[in-house]
C-alpha cells in the first residue's frame, strides 16, 4: 500500500536555552546555538502529513492561528507565524484540512495541539472538522489537572476544544493506528506522550516530538528542564537509541530550525547523529 510522509513546518518560537538545555552548562551548550541577548533559541514547529492509502494524517499542529493578540504570548514566545493557514500549507499535496481523516496528537501542550482549532472572524471552529484526534487517554487526563509546576504548557482554550470533539479516540499505550503507522508511548517528558513510528517499504521513520526535540538532545544528558521524569527520559533515550541506530531509523526532529532529519549514530562512547535532511 501506498505510503507519502511529508514535514509541514508550521513556524518557530523562542524558548529560553536554560529550559531547553536543562543541566548542561551554557558554557557548553552556547558551543552548540547561540543565544539571543535575552538567551531564547529558536525552536521549530515541524508537523507531520502521512498519506497512508486512504488514510490522511496530521500529526500535531503547531500553535494554532490565534495567538497575535495575545501580547503576553507574543513577548515570551515570540512565534513567526500568527496567521499559518493548513489550507494554504496542505495545497502542494492536493488535499484541504476539511479531507484530513485522522490526527494524531504526541501530547497536549500548546505548541503540539495549539492548530487543532482555528480562528475564523473572532470565532473558533476545528481545522480538520471530519478527522478522529487520537490521543493517549493518560495524556489527556493529565492535560485537564496538570501540576503547578507544567500547567502552563495546558491552554485551557485548546482542552475545552478537544473535550467538544464528537471523533475523539483516546488510546492506552503502543497501538497500531494505520497500516503502515503506529505509536510508541514515553513518559518523562510527560505522561503517556505519543510517537509515530511509520514504515515505508524498508525504511523507518519515527517523529521524535519532545523525546528528541533537537539534535543537542542526542546528547543522553542533555534533557529540557521542563520534563516531569528527567531520569525516566534519560532511560528512554537510551532503550530506543540503539534500536534506532540497529534498524537504520530516520528521525524527525520536531523543533530543530535547522535539521529536519537526521540518523543517530554512535562513536567514541557517545551518540551523535548525522544530517539527512531532505
Amino acid at each position: 500500500m501506498s505510503i507519502e510522509i511529508h514535514t509541514i513546518f508550521s513556524g518557530t518560537i523562542g524558548s529560553d536555552a536554560g529550559v531547553a538545555f536543562g543541566v548542561i552548562p551554557k558554557v557548553m551548550w552556547q558551543k552548540w546555538v547561540e543565544p539571543s541577548a535575552d538567551n531564547k533559541i529558536t525552536m521549530a514547529l515541524r508537523n507531520l502529513y502521512v498519506e497512508d492509502g486512504d488514510r490522511k494524517i496530521i500529526v500535531d499542529t503547531g500553535i494554532g492561528n490565534y495567538y497575535a493578540d495575545d501580547p503576553k504570548f507574543l513577548k515570551f514566545h515570540r512565534p513567526d507565524r500568527t496567521n499559518f493557514d493548513y489550507a494554504q500549507a496542505l495545497a502542494p499535496f492536493n488535499t484541504s484540512p476539511e479531507q484530513i481523516t485522522d490526527v494524531l496528537l504526541t501530547h497536549m501542550h500548546y505548541d503540539h495541539v495549539g492548530g487543532i482549532i482555528v480562528k475564523k472572524n473572532d470565532t473558533f471552529a476545528p481545522t480538520f472538522p471530519n478527522a478522529k484526534v487520537w490521543l493517549q487517554n493518560e495524556q489527556w487526563a493529565w492535560a485537564q489537572n496538570p501540576t503547578i509546576r507544567d500547567k502552563a504548557g495546558y491552554h485551557p482554550r485548546q482542552i475545552d476544544a478537544v473535550k467538544q470533539m464528537d471523533q475523539l479516540e483516546l488510546i492506552e499505550g503502543d497501538q497500531q493506528i494505520s497500516d503502515n503507522m503506529s505509536v510508541l508511548c514515553f513518559h518523562g517528558h510527560t505522561p503517556a506522550m505519543q510517537c509515530p513510528l511509520i514504515k515505508n517499504g524498508s525504511s523507518t521513520y519515527f517523529y521524535a516530538a519532545d523525546l528528541v526535540p533537537r539534535v543537542q538532545h542526542i546528547h543522553l544528558p542533555c534533557i529540557m528542564s521542563v520534563d516531569l521524569y528527567p531520569l525516566t527520559t534519560l532511560a528512554e533515550k537510551e532503550t530506543l537509541f540503539p534500536k534506532a541506530i540497529e534498524e537504520d531509523w530516520t528521525i524527525i526532529m520536531q523543533h530543530d530550525p535547522d535539521v529536519e532529519a537526521c540518523k543517530i549514530k554512535y562513536e567514541n562512547n557517545r551518540f551523535s547523529f548525522i544530517d539527512c535532511s531532505g
